[in-house]
């Protein structure tokens, strides 16, 4: 762009033509005393080099390139024969080439103002020339090889003798030729972009600068008359020397009125638009708070939003949305807040969709159910409940917003259940360029498989290419589960794992740990067909047995209670008081020290034991059972990674780098994967919490899903986690430093090799660059190049102006 600029300026600077002095050429044969006379008038030659058509004579490119402060002078191994072909000419013409095309010419004037007013620049300007080539200190001349000079520029044929017929080779030549522009007429530099300028910048040049008359490319010059204009006697000056080269206007001076009057009636039509715009947006029902506070829900994110908008209607959204498009400014949508990683916030401006919490339609037929985005997972699921359907799947929230909820591709459990995302057949986006669009399914055309990569990619958009203002879900009849709950050792994982993800259709693990204890938590539909029958004499005497619900927690409770006694008796005696429960117990014993690894594996002991204390089964309506308590405020880190598919059971089974051994063939990834995560915990003694929680999904078909596949294909989660169980500010930032670490440890170790892509919940922006540059590779290298592309091109065509950006999205899809 700087190039272009300097081309540019040039060239509007130069409105005419100048004479040039005559060609200097020294033949590559010379003698030492004629290299020295010729060194002498190099200071006032112009920039020449010969292109007679009519001889079909090409110029030499084995020459030298002398530049100084004074001028540039073209050196050529013809040199006799340019002698003979200026003395047999009746005519001097002056011809310009480039390739083929008219060139632009920089008298010489321009090069003088350049030198004596700012001499920096007129450095900068034979730089921009001839980048690579070192400068010479002022005052001192420069060489530079003409071949060199050719790699990267096409090469200025000019070829105009002085008035008279001078040959070129004459020393008088030089000192009589000078006249024109009163005697300025020392250097001539010709600079030629054409062939280098491109699209908008070839464009650009043309239209701002002068170009030659229809006798621009051959010009005849008198020379040799009686009457003795432009002879030895200084006849050049002044425009005697001959038929002057006249331009023609340029573009922009022809058109400047026309432009001119266009800009107002642009500036005119946005003004009235940002005007109707401002009047339509007062008219709507939305609520907006300056200097608003908001968090999220771990504590972990925090932001002062400049404006912060409340719409209570779609219209009042789709205005919001038009209004900030027109002025610019930032407005990202936000849902409950319930992220780590904060990834709606944006401190310029954010729009709420609270407020926007109906359900709207349900299809009983279709079994689908429309709702706009700020709808609760619960509140969709209990007025699902009287149609007796409900969602496919469930994340461990039930607090979710719909929008939230799909937009960060929010999961389940299940290794034939798909992420929520997969689930949405229809929905309407309100975007910044395009306003509102409709995307998916058709109604009528459910069974035709029909594949639209716009739709693809907003079902995971992350709310940065629209503002769902519609979502439609596809639902299932509601069903009841039955839950299993029992501890086991990472070695009886290895052997049954092939057969609890098909066995149950709904499976996690708990691993814990610095122990060997794994928590198994699966669950399957109970039969609804069966014929119930009632209690039998075993399930009464079992009810009448089992202990109340405060006795339960007191006995489960007992090994944690016991370590806080010996750590911290005053919490442990009102803990024990309170029958608090196990979360909050845990909090307790990792606020004595949450970073020491001793303490740590003491607390993961007791918590293990906690587990094997409640082995047992329950049931309920899927909605309740899959949904569990994430504990208190914490750090929460979760990547996805490919790992087969069920059909498969011993391909894509690797051996582990890591773990320095080979593994049996019929392990998956995933285990793999916990193999190495476990052993890389072990050996940098981190103060790993607990539990590192893995469940599994099916592919979904949205590309920037982190299970993005095949639909059979089968994908592991795997959540880390750290606890902040102070408020002690000082306490929370050690704690969120080690875990900063923590990730860090685990992407570097096996991101590469196991593909790892960070639940866009949970993804934190590397700070540092290096580290940045290389996070951007890896998603895209995850996800697919033409995917992250096909992504980012989108954002930009539905929002040019970025208006619902953030610094998250910029970081890691504008990223340079």
């Amino acid at each position: 762009m700087k190039r272009a600029l300097f081309f540019i300026h040039a060239c509007v600077f130069a409105r005419r033509v100048s004479h040039c002095s005559p060609v200097q050429v020294l033949s590559s044969s010379a003698t030492t005393d004629e290299r020295k006379e010729h060194r002498a008038l190099a200071t006032t030659a112009t920039t020449t080099t010969h292109n007679n058509d009519n001889d079909n004579t090409k110029s030499s490119t084995s020459g030298i390139l002398l530049i100084n402060r004074r001028g540039i002078a073209g050196h050529s191994n013809n040199n006799r024969q340019q002698q003979q072909n200026q003395q047999n000419n009746s005519q001097n013409q002056m011809e310009t080439y480039v390739g083929g095309n008219r060139a632009r010419v920089i008298p010489s004037h321009q090069l003088t103002l350049a030198q004596t007013t700012n001499p920096l620049l007129y450095r900068k300007l034979i730089r921009k020339l001839m980048p690579g080539v070192p400068l010479s200190k002022p005052g001192e001349r420069q060489t530079v090889a003409l071949e060199d000079f050719m790699k990267e520029f096409q090469v200025l044929h000019v070829n105009r003798g002085a008035a008279g017929g001078m040959s070129s080779s004459s020393p008088s030549s030089s000192a009589t030729a000078r006249g024109g522009r009163g005697g300025d007429e020392r250097d001539l530099l010709v600079m030629s972009k054409g062939a280098k300028l491109v699209g908008a910048r070839k464009r650009t040049a043309r239209f701002f600068s002068p170009t030659f008359d229809g006798s621009s490319n051959s010009t005849s010059v008198e020379g040799g008359n009686s009457d003795g204009r432009g002879g030895g006697g200084g006849g050049g000056g002044g425009g005697e020397g001959g038929d002057r080269q006249h331009h023609s206007k340029s573009m922009w001076q022809k058109y400047r009125f026309y432009a001119f009057m266009l800009g107002c009636a642009l500036s005119f039509y946005a003004y009235r638009e940002s005007v109707k715009e401002t009047e339509n947006l007062e008219k709507q029902n939305y609520t907006t708070e300056k200097e608003y506070e908001i968090e999220n829900w771990s504590g972990t994110k925090k932001v002062v939003v400049d404006t912060f908008t409340q719409p209570e209607t779609t219209e009042a959204l789709e205005a919001i949305v038009r209004h900030a498009s027109l002025r610019g400014k930032k407005i990202r949508p936000v849902g409950a807040a319930l992220s780590p990683n904060g990834v709606a916030f944006e401190k310029e401006g954010m729009v709420s969709l609270a407020l926007l919490d109906k359900v709207l339609h349900v299809d009983e037929e279709k079994k689908q159910v429309t709702v706009q985005p700020g709808a609760r997972v619960s509140d969709v699921t209990e007025a699902l409940r009287k149609y007796n359907l409900t969602l496919q799947n469930y994340a461990s929230i039930r607090e979710q917003q719909i929008g939230g909820f799909t937009q960060v591709g929010a999961h389940g459990t299940g290794a034939k259940i798909p992420p929520v995302d997969a689930t949405v057949v229809r929905m309407k986006l309100i975007t910044p360029s395009r306003g509102v669009i409709e995307l998916g399914v058709k109604e009528g055309e459910e069974d035709k498989k029909v594949i639209d990569p716009t739709f693809e990619a907003a079902k995971v958009g992350l709310g940065s290419l629209g503002v769902a203002s519609e979502i439609t879900l596809q639902c299932v009849d509601a069903y009841q589960l039955k839950e299993d709950t029992f501890t086991t050792t990472p070695e009886r994982i290895e052997k049954n794992h092939e057969t609890w993800i098909r066995s149950y259709k709904h499976v996690r693990y708990m691993w814990i740990p610095h122990t060997d204890c794994v928590v198994v938590v699966g669950s399957n539909p109970i039969d609804s067909k069966k014929k119930k029958s009632l209690p039998g004499f075993g399930t009464v005497l079992s009810y009448l047995t089992t202990p109340n619900e405060r006795k339960q927690n007191k006995y489960r409770t007992k090994p944690m209670i016991d370590l806080l006694k010996k750590l911290d008796k005053e919490s442990a005696k009102k803990a024990e008081q309170e029958n608090v429960g196990f979360g909050e117990l845990r909090d307790l014993l990792l606020r004595i020290d949450p970073l020491n690894v001793d303490h740590v594996k003491k607390v993961n002991a007791a918590e293990a034991e906690f587990w094997k204390r409640s082995h047992g089964t329950r049931v309920d309506w899927s909605d309740q059972i899959l949904g569990f308590d994430c504990g208190g405020q914490q750090h929460v880190l979760e990547v996805a990674f490919p790992c087969g598919t069920l059909e498969e059971k011993g391909e894509n089974l690797v051996s582990s780098a890591n773990a320095g051994v080979s593994h049996p063939s019929s392990l998956r990834k995933d285990l793999l994967f916990m193999r190495d995560l476990r052993k890389m915990i072990a050996e940098n003694n981190i103060p790993a919490h607990a539990p590192i929680e893995q469940r599994w999904t099916s592919g979904s078909s949205s590309i920037m899903s982190p299970s993005h596949g095949e639909k059979d294909s089968l994908h592991s989660w795997v959540g880390i986690i750290m606890y902040l169980p102070t408020q002690v500010e000082a306490e929370r930032e050690e704690i969120t430093a080690r875990f900063t670490e923590y990730g860090e440890q685990m992407r570097d170790a096996l991101g590469d090799e196991y593909l790892l892509k960070t639940h866009w919940a949970k993804i934190e922006l590397e700070k540092n660059m290096v580290r940045r540059s290389k996070q951007v590779e890896r998603l895209k290298t995850a996800y697919g190049k033409e995917n992250f592309r096909a992504f980012r091109d989108l954002r930009r065509k539905f929002d040019p102006k970025g208006v619902l950006m953030n610094e998250l999205i910029e970081g890691l899809f504008e990223s340079k």
